[in-house]
């Protein structure tokens, strides 16, 4: 058993940033629910139909993301592989968004790159996670 006072600090930083992406992610899937009408007309009409598939999907995003925190801070090894995948694929997205928000796609860019770099070059962080 990790004593938690030995974690490094990166570990635990990178650990509330998933706590609080769940949060957000179940606050945002909750509010989905409660403002169909404004939301549903953001969408072209063939694609009215995902909207109810996006609800869940944040929810059960939210879910993952704690888990995922939760696993980071008792320092599970699956969690590190996860972050890779997880980092990796918000990387992608946020470079297909950047057309879209800039800003937001730079600075997710860079915070998942961040993520990855540690977790996978960090002497300290690998250690705790064998």
């Amino acid at each position: 058993m990790v004593n938690k006072k030995n974690i490094p600090l990166g570990i635990k930083l990178v650990s509330i940033y998933f706590f609080i992406g769940a949060v957000l992610d179940i606050i945002s899937g909750l509010m989905l629910i409660f403002s169909k009408e404004s939301v549903i007309n953001i969408f072209p009409v063939y694609l009215q139909d995902f909207y109810y598939f996006l609800i869940p999907f944040q929810i059960g995003l939210g879910i993952f993301e704690f888990f995922l925190g939760k696993a980071l801070w008792n320092t599970k090894k699956w969690a590190r592989i996860a972050v890779f995948i997880v980092s990796g694929f918000q990387i992608i997205m946020s470079a297909l968004m950047i057309q879209e928000n800039l800003a937001n796609s730079i600075t997710h860019i860079i915070l998942y790159t961040t993520f990855i770099s540690y977790l996978f070059f960090s002497k300290k962080a690998k250690k705790e996670f064998r």
